[in-house]
């Protein structure tokens, strides 16, 4: 009778849930007006793509799901760092401890944690150590041009790791001078303040970045405070470019069950430090051009945790990790085809008070080439060769085809093979209910997908149906509640998915009524006999996902954002939370100033993303932008 009670209340708040949403889509889809999505689709047509392909390439003519987010849209979302960006991407799965960048992981098209790779500028910055700090990422909101998001494998393009997605952070390189702050503040003492500033000097082109964010928390020990300071140097000449980078991230936060639900005390502290250097030669023959590139990049990061933050000698582990990479590229274009091979050299090392000291090296090989047929075909076969130190080679083969079908519909198809290697947590860590593994094998896929685009001058529809069979797949499992979580290459799981997205600019129709309608779903069901035992994360994942994004102008230039997301997780409850963001500019004479207002979750739902932590109520910040 009990379970019979239990399962009818699951049902209840699952078609409750259905029936808000379907409310919100009538409420908000009456009188909006605004250029969010409107002015995009035609730019997002241009944007270039570097994360899909190892050649810069327009979206048009990439034949795979990728996503782009503009800087332009990130003014418009209500967040306030950058991993909470990721929460309005279909098909990515955002599972935070905590918000406003305490501590968050991301997945894609039903991955775990581990199987996204993380990238900057296109250099590798996934943790070696654990997934978990796969998002302290050294930058602010600011030095984001864009963020590239890859759905489904990307091995044959950039290597291990990348089995789930790629999602690729591009920064900002400008010659214009310019200042941007950002004053704010909210409830919960909550604090906020930056800068940013770019300018051309010594033949180059100079940005530097600082900005500081804490609060006291939601709940008892929640509290946090992040402090980011970035700098990059740019420079474009006649036959190439250069460019210098330096980010460093220090944050610490109560993480009140944040790995363990028996101790609400938890703490940790991380600093990340990150430096890149690169460039480019390009060298114009009659009938091909070349460029050769090389790459350099450092990620070192100290983690300190303690599991009773007043009791540090009760429990403390402390951890050191640095990554090092470096790409030597050559690629040319001939006619309608292109070439491009690349040399991958890495070293990871860790020192560890759990892990022990560690160190293991990687070689890659990339070729890949792009062959246009008929003015209407575009077919990229390629492949990638990688060797361990610790394990035996792998190799990756994988095609995409995209093909122009009609003027305005394009389909796409593609298949390829993945891998990932496991973390050093899921080797070595040991402690009174966790085992590593020593013997864990690389994780391996064959990934397939197809779908299509369509779009006319005011609206733009995409689809995608992609299936992914993992094999040696990472879990910690165990077989009764009182068994210790041990990490374990799980038997094959099969994922099963779909992804579609609308984006309508309604301007023409309805003038000063509704302008743009942003609406995507998704879906993933992933099948494995368990044996009875119970899984940590292969299984948690997000099985449906809407966003809707609409926005509205009230009066003058007050312009208001919404957003809302429906979830539904595989074995727990669904949820559905509203966001918006009112934004106001004042031009006082050569400052624009931006006065805003975000409410995140606006109708105070009761939700969780990690179990068992409860993420905020309603959170409302108020603050202002000035830039000149």
């Amino acid at each position: 009778m009990n379970t019979h009670i239990i399962s009818l209340h699951k049902h209840n708040i699952y078609m409750m849930n259905k029936i808000r949403f379907f409310f919100y889509v009538l409420i908000f889809t009456l009188p909006l007006s605004t250029n969010a999505f409107g002015d995009t689709l035609s730019y997002r047509s241009q944007d270039i793509i570097i994360t899909a392909n190892r050649v810069a390439l327009g979206l048009s003519e990439v034949g795979r799901s990728v996503e782009v987010i503009t800087s332009e849209e990130l003014n418009q979302l209500p967040v306030q760092h950058v991993q909470d960006i990721l929460k309005y991407v279909e098909g990515v799965q955002l599972n935070r401890r905590g918000p406003l960048g305490a501590q968050a992981d991301v997945s894609i098209r039903g991955g775990s944690f581990e199987q996204t790779l993380i990238m900057i500028d296109g250099n590798k910055v996934s943790d070696p150590q654990t997934g978990h700090h796969n998002l302290d990422i050294p930058l602010t909101i600011n030095d984001i041009e864009q963020i590239e998001i890859l759905r489904g494998v990307g091995s044959r393009v950039y290597g291990p790791n990348a089995f789930g997605g790629i999602i690729n952070v591009i920064t900002k390189r400008t010659s214009k001078q310019a200042v941007t702050g950002t004053i704010a503040g909210g409830e919960h003492g909550y604090f906020s303040g930056g800068v940013s500033m770019a300018a051309p000097a010594l033949g180059a082109d100079h940005r530097l970045s600082l900005s500081r964010q804490s609060s006291d928390g939601y709940r008892a020990n929640t509290d946090f405070q992040n402090t980011v300071f970035s700098y990059s140097i740019h420079n474009a000449f006649e036959k190439g470019n250069y460019s210098l980078q330096f980010g460093y991230l220090d944050k610490e936060f109560g993480a009140n069950q944040y790995y363990s639900a028996s101790f609400p005390d938890q703490w940790e502290k991380i600093l990340t430090t990150y430096l890149s250097a690169g460039g480019s030669y390009f060298l114009d023959q009659k009938s091909i051009s070349h460029r050769f590139s090389a790459k350099l990049h450092w990620r070192n990061k100290d983690d300190e945790f303690l599991l009773k933050r007043q009791d540090p000698d009760f429990y403390r582990n402390t951890h050191t990790t640095n990554v090092w990479g470096t790409e030597l590229s050559w690629d040319a274009t001939y006619g309608n085809h292109k070439t491009a091979l690349v040399l991958d050299l890495g070293l990871e090392d860790i020192e560890s008070s759990n892990l022990g000291n560690r160190l293991r090296r990687h070689a890659g090989f990339i070729a890949e080439q792009h062959i246009r047929l008929f003015d209407r075909l575009n077919v990229v076969p390629g492949l990638s060769l990688y060797m361990y130190s610790d394990w035996e080679p792998e190799v990756q083969p994988a095609i995409d085809v995209l093909l122009q079908a009609a003027e305005k519909l394009q389909v796409f198809g593609s298949v390829g093979r993945a891998f990932r290697v496991p973390t050093y947590t899921e080797l070595y860590y040991q402690d009174r209910v966790n085992q590593a593994n020593e013997d864990l094998k690389p994780e391996e896929a064959w990934a397939y997908e197809i779908g299509g685009r369509y779009h006319e001058k005011n609206w733009q529809v995409s689809t995608s149906v992609f299936y992914r069979d993992g094999r040696n797949l990472i879990d910690w499992v165990k077989l009764t509640d009182s068994d210790m979580w041990q990490a374990q290459n799980v038997s094959n799981v099969h994922t099963f998915g779909l992804e579609a997205d609308v984006s309508m600019s309604t301007r023409m129709l309805f003038k000063k009524w509704i302008s743009s309608i942003g609406l995507s779903y998704a879906f993933i069901n992933s099948g494995r006999d368990l044996k009875g035992l119970q899984s940590r994360y292969v299984f948690q994942y997000m099985k449906h996902q809407i966003h809707l994004k609409v926005a509205q102008e009230w009066f003058g230039r007050l312009n208001q954002l919404w957003a809302i997301r429906y979830q539904e997780p595989k074995g727990n409850d669904s949820f559905m939370v509203l966001d918006t963001k009112l934004s106001y500019p004042v031009q006082i004479g050569q400052i624009q100033t931006t006065i805003f207002a975000e409410i995140s979750n606006v109708f105070n739902t009761s939700y969780i993303e990690v179990s068992p932590i409860p993420m905020p109520g309603r959170w409302i910040i108020l603050g202002i932008k000035p830039s000149f």
